[in-house]
């Protein structure tokens, strides 16, 4: 057993951790923008 074997690559990490700020984002404005078309029709409506 090498010691260098144990330790998982830094790089892998930060390519998942990007993924999931991407989709973070990206749910967070689909949220933001349902969320503003929804209030528009509710004051178009009054």
């Amino acid at each position: 057993m090498s010691q260098g074997s144990q330790q998982p690559p830094q790089e892998d990490e930060h390519g998942s951790l990007r993924g999931t700020f991407a989709a973070v984002m990206v749910l967070g404005f689909l949220i933001l923008a349902s969320w503003v078309g929804i209030f528009t029709l509710f004051l178009h409506r009054q």
